[in-house]
């Protein structure tokens, strides 16, 4: 699977998960993204100083979101192998790392960002035996970004899929927005249906 085909099954299938009543929303496929999944960091760290944790997976994209024109956020996908990219231990540290940032932010953020980011964090197993992460990703640079971040596990293979976006202007704009309103939900159909396509 080419990168340019990855990226064009995303906005499809995105397209598919909200709808067509959203017709300015526009997606661009960003040449320059490289694979690395952010992992997040602790509060007070800082992205210049080395401490977020971030994994480099088999295959990534990025599509960068317009809505009107406007740069509006980013939606990101990555295959990544099982064993030595995006395993058990580090899906649980990132657990770990983002149930802290929750428990610090989740008592003034407002219920719908808390809804959106994936507050509280935490993990679900599916019908078919597979286990569906979704939680949210601290950034702390020259300001902070929280990243809605959804990891799906297969019961059995040989890849996981972590789809993370980022939606603050959007949702700020418009916060009926499908992708804001119901984010978890729409990450979720997109993240079922890319994992019956082989990387």
């Amino acid at each position: 699977m080419g990168r340019e085909w990855f990226a064009d099954l995303i906005i499809d299938q995105l397209r598919t998960a909200i709808g067509a009543r959203e017709p300015d929303l526009r997606w661009k496929y960003d040449v320059e993204a490289t694979a690395q999944l952010h992992l997040g960091q602790r509060l007070g760290q800082s992205t210049a100083s080395g401490t977020s944790t971030t994994v480099t997976c088999l295959r990534g994209v990025k599509l960068q979101l317009f809505s009107e024109a406007t740069e509006a956020g980013w939606v990101a996908a990555f295959y990544c192998r099982r064993i030595t990219e995006l395993g058990t231990r580090e899906i649980k540290e990132a657990l770990a790392v983002s149930k802290e940032l929750s428990t610090a932010l989740g008592q003034s953020m407002d219920p719908a960002w808390k809804s959106r980011l994936g507050i509280p964090p935490g993990e679900e197993r599916l019908a078919d035996g597979s286990v569906r992460a979704y939680f949210p990703v601290g950034l702390f640079d020259h300001g902070a970004a929280f990243l809605p971040t959804l990891v799906y596990v297969p019961a059995t293979g040989d890849y996981v899929l972590a789809l993370q976006v980022e939606i603050e202007n959007l949702c700020r704009n418009k916060p009926d927005a499908r992708l804001c309103a119901a984010t978890k939900e729409v990450l979720g159909k997109v993240a079922s249906t890319l994992m019956t396509r082989p990387p």
